[in-house]
């Protein structure tokens, strides 16, 4: 039975990792941020560190990426900035759309610094859709051709 205390979830953000290690039934992770090291210890280790995860990198060197097939395209935005017939409809529910070669979900995830506080919070909605000719998709506004993901507002 998983402890009922509530635990602690910690939210870090512009940390690298650089390595991680199972010890006693515990996970050690590493990284170094404002040119320091660090490390902290847990019972689990989530890895959403994104497409070109590092945490990926160490448990599997040898794994090479590979397109599926697909673009997911994504933005977060601060809950109290948002519509209120958006936030209604999606807050507090989680919130998708699926069809043939797409889907659209939406679901609220927490804030700067982990908060969980109504109206500071995030709600993130992410777009999936097929994508045949990824290098078309992945062009900028100045013609540029990115690999794995558009800059922000190009």
């Amino acid at each position: 039975m998983p402890d009922q205390s509530g635990g602690k979830t910690i939210y870090d953000y512009d940390a690298n990792v650089t390595d991680m290690k199972v010890e006693n039934g515990e996970v050690a992770l590493f990284y170094e941020q404002e040119n320091k090291t660090k490390s902290i210890k847990g019972d689990v280790l989530i890895a959403a560190d994104g497409a070109s995860s590092s945490i990926r990198t160490l448990l599997y060197p040898d794994l090479e990426r590979k397109y599926a097939g697909y673009v997911a395209w994504r933005e977060a935005i601060l809950e109290s900035e948002a519509s209120e017939s958006f936030v209604s409809t999606v807050v507090e529910h989680f919130t998708f759309f699926h069809a043939p070669g797409t889907q659209i979900l939406s679901y609220v995830m927490p804030g700067k610094n982990g908060t969980l506080k109504r109206g500071d919070r995030l709600i993130n909605w992410v777009w999936y859709c097929n994508c045949e000719d990824l290098s078309k998709i992945l062009t900028d506004c100045d013609g540029k051709t990115h690999c794995w993901t558009l800059p922000p507002r190009k």
